[in-house]
């Protein structure tokens, strides 16, 4: 009887657990040929590790397709990130794109038991970032922070090119502030902490901004929450 009830109790806890969105994060030529990468965000609310048995990514862009399939992946305890994955194409994709997540989960103890997976799902539609200098992109290492807590910024850059990120607060009723910033070259990550008063009822929370002044380019993170870095209470 303890042992269905632990059971019971994993199978409800992954059940919880949410495919969250599909995000490009850039399109890059390799020997293989042309590789889009993407990142596919979760969100685990339970205190509880959750194995990915399978990730598989089905992708459609202006009527080329591509797909994806990762094994034997984990998500953390209370975590609530992303998941890069690469996908290999039959030539370089471009255009408005849509794309289906899907993940097969279980737990250590279901996984023995055999008792049947959780199969999570998500789909998304976006456009392929263009940018002239290659892959750019930022992100962050989860998708909320808390007033005074800590996230780490990630930026993925060609190697050698130079530029400026800048942390951006983003308030309801209000035009968006730069909190921070920093510069690099090539990929960097960098510790942004949201200020201690921070208020959720005003802040919705927080997005990058990446400047590369020698080239002209502007780059600005998806308006949606993931990827921002949403303000929690």
């Amino acid at each position: 009887m303890l042992l269905l009830l632990y059971e019971a109790i994993e199978y409800y806890a992954v059940s919880s657990v949410e495919l969250l969105l599909v995000e490009p994060v850039g399109s890059v030529e390799t020997a293989e040929g042309p590789r889009l990468l993407l990142r596919v965000y979760y969100d685990n609310p339970i205190p509880l590790h959750v194995h990915v048995l399978a990730l598989a990514v089905e992708l459609e862009c202006d009527g080329a397709a591509a797909a994806s399939q990762a094994a034997n992946l984990s998500l953390p305890g209370r975590s609530s990130t992303g998941l890069f994955v690469s996908v290999r194409a039959e030539r370089l994709l471009r255009d408005t794109c849509t794309a289906k997540a899907r993940a097969d989960l279980t737990t250590s103890l279901l996984r023995v038991l055999k008792v049947p997976l959780v199969r999570k799902t998500s789909n998304s539609s976006f456009e392929l970032p263009r940018a002239e200098v290659g892959l750019l992109w930022a992100g962050w290492n989860t998708t909320w922070v808390e007033a005074g807590g800590c996230a780490e910024a990630i930026v993925l850059a060609p190697s050698g090119v130079s530029y400026t990120a800048y942390v951006v607060e983003e308030s309801y009723g209000r035009p968006p502030e730069k909190k921070a910033e920093f510069s690099g070259q090539g990929n960097a990550t960098s510790i942004f902490c949201a200020p201690p008063k921070a208020n959720p009822l005003v802040v919705r929370g927080y997005f990058i901004v990446l400047e590369l002044r020698d080239l002209g380019v502007v780059w600005t993170q998806s308006s949606s929450y993931p990827p921002r870095l949403r303000l929690r209470g």
